[in-house]
Protein backbone atom coordinates (compact mmCIF):
# COMPACT_ATOMS: atom_id res chain seq x y z
CA UNK A 1 0.00 0.00 0.00
CA UNK A 2 2.74 2.46 0.90
CA UNK A 3 4.56 1.97 -2.40
CA UNK A 4 1.39 2.98 -4.21
CA UNK A 5 1.11 6.20 -2.21
CA UNK A 6 4.77 7.05 -2.76
CA UNK A 7 4.67 6.24 -6.47
CA UNK A 8 1.51 8.30 -7.03
CA UNK A 9 3.00 11.22 -5.07
CA UNK A 10 6.24 11.14 -7.07
CA UNK A 11 4.37 10.80 -10.34
CA UNK A 12 2.05 13.67 -9.42
CA UNK A 13 5.04 15.85 -8.52
CA UNK A 14 6.73 15.10 -11.84
CA UNK A 15 3.55 15.91 -13.74
CA UNK A 16 3.16 19.19 -11.84
CA UNK A 17 6.78 20.15 -12.50
CA UNK A 18 6.36 19.40 -16.21
CA UNK A 19 3.12 21.37 -16.45
CA UNK A 20 4.61 24.28 -14.51
CA UNK A 21 7.59 24.45 -16.87
CA UNK A 22 5.24 24.23 -19.87
CA UNK A 23 3.02 27.05 -18.59
CA UNK A 24 6.05 29.18 -17.78
CA UNK A 25 7.62 28.53 -21.21
CA UNK A 26 4.50 29.14 -23.30
CA UNK A 27 2.79 31.98 -21.48
CA UNK A 28 5.80 33.75 -19.92
CA UNK A 29 3.67 34.72 -16.93
CA UNK A 30 5.20 36.52 -14.00
CA UNK A 31 5.77 34.23 -11.03
CA UNK A 32 2.63 35.38 -9.17
CA UNK A 33 0.30 34.62 -12.11
CA UNK A 34 1.03 30.92 -12.00
CA UNK A 35 -0.19 30.33 -8.43
CA UNK A 36 -3.92 29.99 -9.22
CA UNK A 37 -3.14 27.62 -12.09
CA UNK A 38 -0.70 25.65 -9.95
CA UNK A 39 -3.24 25.49 -7.09
CA UNK A 40 -5.92 24.21 -9.45
CA UNK A 41 -3.58 21.47 -10.73
CA UNK A 42 -2.73 20.41 -7.18
CA UNK A 43 -6.44 20.31 -6.31
CA UNK A 44 -7.27 18.14 -9.33
CA UNK A 45 -4.41 15.72 -8.66
CA UNK A 46 -5.42 15.39 -5.00
CA UNK A 47 -9.02 14.79 -6.02
CA UNK A 48 -8.01 11.99 -8.39
CA UNK A 49 -5.66 10.60 -5.73
CA UNK A 50 -8.50 10.54 -3.16
CA UNK A 51 -10.68 8.53 -5.55
CA UNK A 52 -7.84 6.06 -6.13
CA UNK A 53 -7.35 5.61 -2.38
CA UNK A 54 -11.06 4.81 -2.02
CA UNK A 55 -10.65 2.12 -4.68
CA UNK A 56 -7.56 0.70 -2.97
CA UNK A 57 -9.41 0.37 0.32
CA UNK A 58 -11.94 -1.94 -1.33
CA UNK A 59 -9.35 -4.26 -2.89
CA UNK A 60 -9.64 -7.74 -1.45
CA UNK A 61 -7.76 -10.99 -1.87
CA UNK A 62 -10.09 -13.21 -3.88
CA UNK A 63 -9.85 -16.87 -4.86
CA UNK A 64 -12.44 -19.22 -6.29
CA UNK A 65 -13.35 -22.76 -7.17
CA UNK A 66 -16.21 -24.11 -9.26
CA UNK A 67 -18.86 -23.50 -6.57
CA UNK A 68 -17.67 -20.65 -4.33
CA UNK A 69 -15.86 -17.33 -4.26
CA UNK A 70 -13.53 -16.88 -1.28
CA UNK A 71 -12.79 -13.39 0.03
CA UNK A 72 -9.87 -13.19 2.47
CA UNK A 73 -9.83 -10.13 4.68
CA UNK A 74 -7.88 -9.55 7.90
CA UNK A 75 -7.03 -13.20 8.32
CA UNK A 76 -10.55 -14.54 7.91
CA UNK A 77 -12.07 -16.09 4.84
CA UNK A 78 -15.63 -15.54 3.69
CA UNK A 79 -17.29 -17.95 1.33
CA UNK A 80 -19.85 -16.68 -1.19
CA UNK A 81 -21.68 -19.00 -3.61
CA UNK A 82 -20.91 -18.26 -7.25
CA UNK A 83 -24.60 -17.93 -8.09
CA UNK A 84 -24.72 -14.82 -5.84
CA UNK A 85 -22.45 -12.95 -8.29
CA UNK A 86 -24.34 -10.82 -10.76
CA UNK A 87 -21.44 -9.88 -13.03
CA UNK A 88 -17.73 -9.20 -13.23
CA UNK A 89 -16.46 -6.02 -14.86
CA UNK A 90 -13.17 -4.24 -15.29
CA UNK A 91 -13.17 -0.82 -13.64
CA UNK A 92 -9.78 0.61 -14.54
CA UNK A 93 -7.04 0.28 -17.09
CA UNK A 94 -4.59 -1.10 -14.55
CA UNK A 95 -6.54 -4.32 -14.05
CA UNK A 96 -8.92 -3.74 -11.15
CA UNK A 97 -11.96 -5.99 -11.46
CA UNK A 98 -15.26 -5.60 -9.63
CA UNK A 99 -17.47 -8.51 -8.62
CA UNK A 100 -21.05 -7.24 -8.32
CA UNK A 101 -23.39 -9.25 -6.09
CA UNK A 102 -27.15 -9.66 -6.23
CA UNK A 103 -27.32 -9.18 -2.48
CA UNK A 104 -26.40 -5.58 -1.63
CA UNK A 105 -25.61 -6.56 1.96
CA UNK A 106 -22.56 -8.58 0.90
CA UNK A 107 -19.66 -6.13 1.14
CA UNK A 108 -21.89 -3.26 0.06
CA UNK A 109 -22.99 -5.00 -3.12
CA UNK A 110 -19.55 -5.34 -4.71
CA UNK A 111 -15.94 -6.17 -4.04
CA UNK A 112 -12.84 -5.31 -6.09
CA UNK A 113 -9.63 -7.18 -6.71
CA UNK A 114 -6.46 -6.61 -8.67
CA UNK A 115 -5.51 -9.80 -10.42
CA UNK A 116 -2.00 -8.91 -11.47
CA UNK A 117 0.51 -6.17 -10.74
CA UNK A 118 1.66 -6.33 -14.36
CA UNK A 119 -1.83 -6.28 -15.89
CA UNK A 120 -1.18 -4.20 -19.02
CA UNK A 121 1.70 -6.49 -19.94
CA UNK A 122 0.05 -9.85 -19.28
CA UNK A 123 -3.57 -9.05 -20.06
CA UNK A 124 -4.20 -12.12 -22.28
CA UNK A 125 -3.46 -14.48 -19.39
CA UNK A 126 -5.56 -12.46 -16.92
CA UNK A 127 -8.44 -12.06 -19.37
CA UNK A 128 -8.43 -15.80 -20.05
CA UNK A 129 -8.72 -16.48 -16.31
CA UNK A 130 -11.46 -13.88 -15.96
CA UNK A 131 -13.40 -15.42 -18.84
CA UNK A 132 -13.17 -18.74 -16.98
CA UNK A 133 -14.68 -17.07 -13.90
CA UNK A 134 -17.46 -15.59 -16.05
CA UNK A 135 -18.25 -18.99 -17.53
CA UNK A 136 -18.42 -20.49 -14.00
CA UNK A 137 -20.83 -17.72 -13.01
CA UNK A 138 -23.01 -18.33 -16.08
CA UNK A 139 -23.02 -22.08 -15.43
CA UNK A 140 -23.95 -21.52 -11.78
CA UNK A 141 -26.83 -19.24 -12.81
CA UNK A 142 -28.18 -21.91 -15.15
CA UNK A 143 -27.83 -24.70 -12.59
CA UNK A 144 -29.22 -22.73 -9.68
CA UNK A 145 -32.91 -23.24 -9.23
CA UNK A 146 -34.74 -21.56 -6.44
CA UNK A 147 -36.31 -23.93 -3.98
CA UNK A 148 -40.09 -23.62 -3.88
CA UNK A 149 -41.31 -21.62 -0.94
CA UNK A 150 -43.03 -23.58 1.79
CA UNK A 151 -46.70 -23.02 2.11
CA UNK A 152 -47.60 -21.40 5.39
CA UNK A 153 -51.24 -22.45 5.21
CA UNK A 154 -52.76 -24.70 7.78
CA UNK A 155 -53.71 -28.16 6.63
CA UNK A 156 -57.35 -28.73 5.97
CA UNK A 157 -59.01 -32.12 6.40
CA UNK A 158 -62.06 -31.38 4.27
Amino acid sequence: MIYRVVSITVLGGLILAYLWSYVDLVFRWPWYMGYPFFGFLVYMILRVFRERVKDWQHLKDISYDSKNLYITEKGREEQIPVHEIKEVEITSLNGVYRFIFYNKELHGGWVSCKTSLWYPLNFPKVDKELNRVRSLINRAHHEYQETPEQSNQLMSFN
